[in-house]
Order: structure tokens, then sequence, then C-alpha cells
């Protein structure tokens, strides 16, 4: 990746154009981000390590992952968008080495879990924006007073071990909306583009 990076990844040892995977788990918000980089990271190994496979080709390709409750398919984006799509993240990798880069991947798709999805909107200067941010504003405000059960360990909260530590003192907030600004659409529209639930 770069020469302070470095990736090893798995990926099927033959090639097909099905990737299918189970996991007892349930298709929790982070795990879905999980499937959805396998997918790029393997289109992104098959332009690279089989040049005769075309980006037609990799469009009807499946990263299919068999979660308890749901079942993941990811499909529709060419071994080229991949590549583009990776980046996006590397590029957010970068940013989060100098400054904390409030975005969690529990909180970006737990409406998902809920089988909602985040709607984008123009803005005036013509980036697309959150219109639902108030929704997981909710959930990153959430308090635990009156839960059975603490936020400390619960990624999407402000509550969390790892954000009291990093955030301390900062509008935890107020962070949280300069990083979907900037960030969110370009990572998270994808995969409300490419990758569906099949009920189980």
């Amino acid at each position: 990746i770069s020469k302070d990076v470095i990736m090893n990844i798995t990926v099927p040892q033959q090639l097909s154009t099905m990737w299918v995977s189970l996991d007892a788990s349930s298709a929790r918000a982070k795990r879905r981000v999980k499937v959805w980089l396998e997918y790029l990271l393997w289109l992104a190994y098959l332009k690279a390590c089989h040049p005769q496979i075309s980006d037609a080709e990799t469009q009807v390709y499946q990263r299919v992952a068999v979660f308890s409750d749901v079942t993941l398919i990811n499909t529709g984006v060419t071994a080229t968008q991949a590549q583009q799509y990776i980046q996006q993240w590397f590029n957010i990798y970068e940013h989060a080495q100098t400054q904390p880069v409030v975005l969690p991947a529990a909180l970006m798709l737990i409406l998902a879990e809920k089988g909602k999805s985040l709607e984008w909107e123009p803005a005036d200067n013509g980036r697309m924006v959150l219109a639902n941010f108030k929704d997981l504003q909710k959930e990153w405000d959430k308090s635990d007073a009156f839960l059975p059960f603490s936020l400390t360990d619960k990624e999407w909260s402000k509550k969390h071990q790892d954000w009291q530590f990093i955030l301390q003192e900062q509008d935890a907030t107020a962070l949280l909306k300069a990083a979907i600004e900037q960030f969110a659409h370009d990572l998270y529209q994808p995969i409300d583009q490419y990758q569906t639930t099949a009920e189980e």
C-alpha cells in the first residue's frame, strides 16, 4: 500500500465470480463495513493479479456474507471503481494519522441494522450532505442513565471508552458532524448503493 503500510488479505483461492462466507454472528454495522471492504479489496486484487479480467466481468462478481439474521450481498462495482473506493478509505486513514476522525463504522451503519439507510441531499456548495444526521446524532448522544447496560463498550456511542479517551473535553457531536460532512458520503454512499440484504 505504501512504504509504511503493508496489508495482508485473504481472498478465495480459486478464481470465482462469487465469494461466500458464513458467520454465526448478526450483521452489525461494523461487520457490514468489514464485508464491504473485503469486497473492494478482492476486486482490486483481481485487477492487479488477473489483468485479463475486464471491469464488465468484475461488475457481476458477488461478495456474499451469510449472517445469523440476514445475508449481505455486495455486487455491481467494477474493479476500477473498487480501487477508487479503497483510495477514499486510505485518504481518511492518512487524515486520521494527524487528527482524530469521529466517524465510527458502528454508528454510520447502525440505521442499516434497523432496515433504514443513510439519506443524502445536495447542499448549496454542491457537496452531498446527510439528511438524516439527527437519527445518527440521537444514537451518538444517547444516555445510558436509564438503560440496563453501559454504553462504554458500544463503539457507536460517544460514551465509548475509546472516544472518551480520544476526545476528552472536545465537542464530540461537532466533531462527528464535521467528519460526516467531510468524509461520510464518499465512504458510505457506495455501501448503501451496492450492498443489499436478503432476509433469512
